[in-house]
């Protein structure tokens, strides 16, 4: 095969497997509110946190069965050793005494008197279950604060990127000048070294710029609950606008209100209290009702032997303190929730206030950076139209351009960082 014909084959396998490269690296848009939809739908934590509730639901189910009679039945085929099958757990018939026996029976069973036992333990797992969908929504608020605060700091990453590269671009430009007028000797060489360095420091701010970009977007899919973080997203640039923000007293207020956090804990202390109710009933009698009917082999069959109907009681007389113990382990767990939700009561106040301030910082630096802005675009009005007119070179003209891009940056960056105070705002006032 001759060199030509070599290349001509070359060249379609070498365009294909471009093609597929750019196809692979074809980046997903994704706008902020996709992101916060993928994290509540996919994020691990949030998973954990629902199935801890339904968890909860199933425990409420099961509390309040104690309210209805239990039905079971059982059947048994022995042979010697009278009474042996209690050990398998079997009642009634099922358990009869005679050492060669075939039995089958039904047996019924109900707590007619409990004095609220069923019943404080029902709401103890109702109160659970109530703190377990609050803490629900306080993990699904986490984590719309974190999508929120890493796609608006990808977004300020990838800005960053763009300013490096046109510093950069001015600074080569610059330094082409300076290698220009050296040659023409109409400069030193020690204009040139200078100019390369700036150079170099400027490639160097790209490359970082790259790598922070690259973190940020790790950091995205982290907080979408994403395992993959190499996932490239085209991020939409939302609307970016100060917000009229209320006083002080008002967001405290409501992060007092709204916190998922201090609902659960609310919840959660009600919840002990029905245990520590629950521990206290067991000092009282307990007043059931039994039946169990069917058949064995016996040698006279009749009523009385193959049916059976009671009451007991079962009063605790000495426990050893088993009782008085498990009462204070109930009150001293209700005493542990009412301090934590006294430490909430001063965390979310402090919080809210060291949020507001910050957010006051970003809002007073957008008016100043919008300001430098508009006057780095004017400033690079002017020297284009002095460029125009040959007034002034290129290396004026790109100085210009970075001085705009880099006054753009500001602003836009202090755009971003008021979203991203703003994220958390929203978060300690449970909005």
């Amino acid at each position: 095969m001759t060199r030509k014909g070599l290349t001509l084959l070359i060249i379609p396998v070498f365009i294909a497997v471009l093609s597929g490269a750019l196809a692979g690296q074809v980046q997903q848009r994704l706008s902020l509110g996709q992101a916060i939809e993928m994290a509540v739908d996919n994020h691990p934590r949030v998973l954990k946190a629902e199935l801890a509730v339904t968890a909860g639901e199933a425990r409420v189910r099961h509390a309040h069965s104690g309210a209805y009679p239990q039905l079971n039945s059982g059947g048994i085929a022995k042979q010697g050793l009278s009474g042996s099958g209690a050990a398998f757990g079997l009642h009634g018939l099922a358990n009869s005494p005679e050492p060669d026996d075939m039995a089958v029976s039904v047996n019924a069973s109900y707590d007619i008197l409990d004095f609220g036992r069923t019943k404080h333990e029902t709401s103890a797992r109702t109160g659970e279950l109530a703190y377990l969908q609050h803490q629900l929504s306080a993990v699904e608020a986490e984590v719309i604060r974190d999508v929120r605060k890493a796609y608006f700091t990808a977004l300020k990453a990838a800005r960053l990127v763009e300013v490096a590269k046109r510093n950069l671009e001015a600074r080569q430009l610059n330094l082409r000048q300076a290698e220009a007028f050296f040659r023409a000797g109409l400069r030193s060489k020690i204009d040139v070294h200078l100019a390369q360095a700036e150079v170099s420091r400027g490639q160097l701010r790209l490359t970082q710029a790259h790598n922070e970009e690259a973190v940020s977007l790790a950091a995205l899919n982290h907080a979408m609950g994403s395992g993959d973080s190499s996932r490239q997203f085209q991020l939409e640039k939302p609307d970016l606008a100060l917000r009229e923000m209320p006083d002080l007293p008002v967001l405290i207020a409501a992060g007092l209100a709204n916190r998922p956090e201090l609902r659960a804990m609310e919840a959660q202390i009600e919840a002990r209290r029905e245990w520590v109710e629950r521990a206290k009933k067991e000092r009282y009698p307990r007043i059931m009702a039994a039946f169990s009917g069917g058949w064995t082999r016996f040698a006279e069959l009749s009523l009385s032997n193959l049916l059976f109907g009671g009451f007991a009681i079962k009063l605790p007389v000495f426990t050893g303190g088993q009782l008085k113990a498990s009462i204070q382990e109930n009150e001293q767990a209700q005493q542990q929730a009412m301090v934590t939700r006294d430490q909430l009561l001063q965390d979310i106040p402090l919080e809210i206030t060291i949020v507001y301030h910050q957010l006051a910082n970003s809002t007073e630096a957008i008016r100043t950076f919008e300001q430098v802005k508009a006057h780095a675009d004017d400033a690079l009005r002017l020297a284009r139209a002095r460029y125009r007119m040959e007034l002034a070179d290129q290396v004026e003209l790109a100085l210009a351009k970075a001085s705009q891009a880099e006054a753009e940056s500001e602003y836009f960056s202090a755009l971003y960082d008021y979203e991203i105070q703003t994220a958390e705002l929203l978060y300690t006032t449970g909005q």
